[in-house]
């Protein structure tokens, strides 16, 4: 199971100083995951594939928009948000693999997200019945990804105070 997310006292003056603007997708990012083990534990793995998906999704909003803003404004023409936001994270990771410590398999889940958004987008739309298989596979997608997502939060909000 996949735990929630509690920031530090160092991302809360972090959020103080920056605004509560942000704040509110780490909020959402907390309730759908707490919706999403609601809905796993009741073996509606449709539910809880798309409301994991939009967990990490608004975990990577606040982080690309508190932290990389300046350097990914999010203009890139032709590209959906969702594939905008999973392309910056690629790169931001590649980049920054020795800062944040992103190994190898972290990396790898990283560069291939775009299989737990497959899921997602079966999950919402397609008839096929998802099966407890895909949600494992989407949460070990998660787990590995929000840890590294979680890396970046401690180590940017501790640069900031």
């Amino acid at each position: 199971m996949v735990t929630s997310y509690n920031m530090s006292f160092v991302e809360i003056e972090y959020i103080k100083k920056f605004g509560e603007a942000m704040n509110i997708f780490k909020k959402k990012s907390d309730n759908n995951l707490e919706i999403s083990q609601i809905a796993a534990a009741k073996e509606y793995y449709h539910i809880a594939i798309s409301r994991q998906y939009y967990s990490l999704f608004q975990l990577m909003i606040y982080v690309i928009d508190s932290f990389f803003k300046s350097e990914y404004p999010n203009k890139v023409s032709g590209k959906s948000s969702h594939d905008i936001r999973l392309c910056t994270l690629r790169e931001i990771a590649y980049k920054n693999k020795e800062k944040y410590g992103i190994d190898e398999k972290e990396f790898v889940h990283i560069r291939d997200l775009y299989i737990m958004k497959e899921l997602r987008v079966d999950s919402d739309y397609k008839v096929d019945q998802i099966k407890e298989k895909e949600y494992d596979l989407s949460t070990k997608y998660y787990s590995m990804v929000s840890n590294v997502l979680k890396r970046i939060i401690n180590k940017e909000a501790n640069n900031e105070s």
